[in-house]
């Protein structure tokens, strides 16, 4: 499984507003060559979910409990 960066994401996003003009990346320390916009767009939010999971991961689960009736 691919580790992405949020320097990725920004290298991403900076060619995506070139509208095309820029189509090489360098992503994972590769450089990727993107037929068009719509291909970059897809894997900008494949990359996105990447980053939003492993910062939830990092942040671990909380529990809240709440009771409606203290114990006696």
């Amino acid at each position: 499984m691919a580790v992405y960066s949020q320097a990725d994401l920004d290298a991403l996003d900076v060619a995506i507003s070139s509208k095309g003009a820029i189509k090489k990346v360098r992503i994972e320390d590769r450089e990727v060559e993107f037929r068009d916009v719509s291909e970059m767009l897809e894997i900008r939010r494949h990359i996105e979910r990447q980053l939003r999971n492993k910062k939830r991961s990092a942040l671990g689960r909380r529990h809240t409990f709440a009771f409606k009736k203290a114990i006696e």
